[in-house]
């Protein structure tokens, strides 16, 4: 069992026990349990998730926000 840390995009957040071996599986079960989870880290791994821009305000641009791939960063 490990620990994680959480955030979600609303201000929440704490530490939850998991049995994930894997910082993907952790975020997997996380998003399950709570709404938004924008962020969570073990030790120095962490994961953000990807950004959302404002949609455009151009009717003739796509409705659909875009969004950038989560990243996953190690280290310092």
């Amino acid at each position: 069992m490990k620990s994680y840390q959480f955030f979600t995009a609303d201000g929440r957040g704490g530490t939850m026990l998991c049995d994930d071996d894997t910082l993907e599986a952790a975020v997997s079960e996380l998003s399950h349990r709570f709404k938004n989870v924008v962020k969570v880290q073990i030790g120095k791994e962490v994961w953000e998730a990807p950004a959302v821009e404002a949609p455009a305000t151009d009717e003739t641009s796509a409705s659909q926000p875009e969004t950038a791939p989560a990243t996953i960063r190690t280290g310092p």
